[in-house]
């Protein structure tokens, strides 16, 4: 003979039993959590494949890809107007950029200039820019967050030649896991990091010395 619960006792079950239903949700939802984002990296590392992102070089017609860069060694760099250390250091990243296309000969020189559009080609590849997918080494410099207009005018008055990507809503620099300025990563021929480095270069020499060994 079963016995009645008390009023109590039922709305005691009750609770337990929506409790238990509320776990096994949570659960399984972050079970899909998880395998949804199973085949993005945790994290970055020197090492691992660089993720692959697209940014647009104002001037040019179409989007700029890190892929478009390989089968050579690339200095992706990430700053802001909004940062000291960035606006100090963006002068001596425009002087390695171009000693690296000067070196590599620019547009003229073998490389996967051509897979770029030819105003984009135009814009990163030419020694006389600076900058540049010609060559065996490049830089792609990232600014992460600024208006078009404010990058523009910082660009100006400090006198910054080689063209710089705009990554207005901070996308490329989410992919690279990027959570301070400045940052740089050095990403080889065949689209893995070499090289990290937070903070800035002191000197040309020492772009140039850190992308010497990693070619």
């Amino acid at each position: 003979m079963s016995e009645a619960l008390s009023p109590k006792r039922q709305r005691v079950r009750r609770a337990a039993s929506l409790l238990l239903l509320l776990a096994a949700l949570a659960g399984g939802a972050l079970l899909v959590k998880q395998q949804l984002g199973s085949g993005a990296p945790d994290r970055i590392a020197e090492g691992v494949r660089a993720p692959e992102i697209s940014v647009t070089i104002p001037g040019s017609d179409g989007p700029v890809q890190l892929s478009d860069y390989k089968g050579r060694t690339v200095l992706v760099h990430f700053w802001a107007t909004w940062c000291e250390p960035c606006k100090r250091e963006l002068p001596v990243i425009d002087e390695a950029a171009k000693l690296l296309a000067a070196e590599g000969g620019g547009r003229s020189s073998s490389g996967a200039a051509g897979s770029i559009g030819a105003d984009a080609a135009a814009a990163v590849g030419s020694g006389s820019k600076g900058g540049g997918t010609g060559g065996t080494g490049a830089v792609l410099a990232i600014n992460v967050g600024d208006s078009r207009g404010t990058m523009n005018e910082f660009l100006s008055a400090v006198g910054i030649k080689m063209p710089i990507a705009s990554d207005v809503t901070g996308e490329a620099a989410a992919a690279f896991r990027v959570n301070a300025l400045p940052v740089s990563f050095v990403v080889s021929p065949d689209g893995r990091i070499l090289r990290i480095v937070q903070g800035e270069f002191k000197s040309v020499e020492e772009i140039l010395d850190i992308m010497d060994k990693a070619g």
